[in-house]
C-alpha cells in the first residue's frame, strides 16, 4: 500500500467534498457516471457511494491497479486516453474529468469526448493556475495540470450550449507555515468564484433544439377575405367524366 503524508491526505479530502458537493443535484438512481482519468481511484468509491453506477477509464496501468484494488469489482475501469474513449454516443448520463495536462489543443480533444459520451453533464476537475493559492502548491505534478479558469470554461461554452457553474477550493489563508504545514495554510471553504486552487466547472448539458421554421416573404397585396377552406375533394360526377 502506498504512503499517503497528512497534508496530502487533507488535501486529497477536500477535493472529494468539493467533487461532491458539486454533482449533487444530479439524479443518481439508475444513472450512470464514467470517471475519466480516474488515477488511483480517489474518486470512485465516493461517487459508488453516492448512488452512481460507475466505470472509469484509466491509461496508466499501475494507477489501474490502485484504482481496481480501491473499488474491487465495484466498477470496470477500462484502458483508455480521454481523447479516444471506447464507448458509443450518449452512452453514460453523467462524466466526470480530470485534466492531466496544460496543453489546451489536448484540453480540447479530452473535452469534446467527454461530451460526446455523457448525455446529461459533465463535471471537469483541474488546478486553476490562476487561483492566488494555487502559487504556493505548485509542483511537478500539478504544474504540468494547471489551467487557467477561462480556459476550460470558454472550451465548454464553444463545444456545448448548456449551463455552466463553478465550485472550487483550496483557498489561501496568511499563515507563517504555509509551506511547512498546508493543513494551516489551505482552508477548506468553497466558494462559486475561481478563486481556489482546485476547481470543478460543471456543464450540465441542454437537449439539442430543433429547427426555428422561417417566415415566408409574400408580396404586399391586400388578402382576399372571401376566401373559404377546402375541406375535402371530391371526384366530378359520372356524368362530367363520361362527357
Amino acid at each position: 500500500m502506498t504512503y499517503i503524508n497528512p497534508d496530502e491526505m487533507f488535501i486529497r479530502r477536500i477535493q472529494q467534498h468539493l467533487l461532491l458537493h458539486s454533482v449533487a443535484g444530479w439524479p443518481r438512481r439508475g444513472k450512470t457516471l464514467i470517471d475519466i482519468n480516474c488515477g488511483d481511484g480517489r474518486f470512485l468509491k465516493n461517487l459508488w457511494q453516492m448512488g452512481f453506477d460507475v466505470s472509469a477509464t484509466e491509461s496508466v496501468r499501475t494507477l489501474r491497479v490502485a484504482a481496481a484494488n480501491s473499488l474491487g469489482d465495484r466498477a470496470e475501469i477500462a484502458a483508455a486516453q480521454d481523447s479516444d474513449l471506447p464507448y458509443e454516443n450518449n452512452y453514460f448520463d453523467w462524466a466526470v474529468l480530470h485534466i492531466r495536462s496544460n496543453d489546451v489543443k489536448r484540453l480540447n480533444q479530452a473535452i469534446s469526448e467527454a461530451i460526446r459520451v455523457a448525455e446529461l453533464g459533465l463535471a471537469v476537475t483541474f488546478w486553476n493556475s490562476t487561483a492566488p493559492a494555487f502559487i504556493f502548491n505548485k509542483n511537478k505534478t500539478t504544474q504540468s495540470q494547471s489551467l487557467s479558469w477561462y480556459a476550460v470554461w470558454s472550451t465548454l461554452r464553444n463545444l456545448h450550449e448548456g449551463t455552466l457553474t463553478t465550485h472550487s477550493t483550496l483557498l489561501a489563508a496568511f499563515a507563517p507555515l504555509r509551506h511547512i504545514l498546508p493543513r494551516l495554510y489551505f482552508q477548506s471553504w468553497q466558494t462559486r468564484l475561481p478563486l481556489g486552487a482546485w476547481t470543478i466547472i460543471r456543464l450540465d448539458l441542454s437537449p439539442r433544439h430543433t429547427v426555428t421554421p422561417l417566415f415566408i416573404r409574400t408580396n404586399r397585396r391586400k388578402i382576399d377575405q372571401n376566401l373559404e377552406p377546402i375541406l375535402e375533394c371530391q371526384w366530378p360526377d359520372s356524368k362530367k367524366r363520361s362527357a
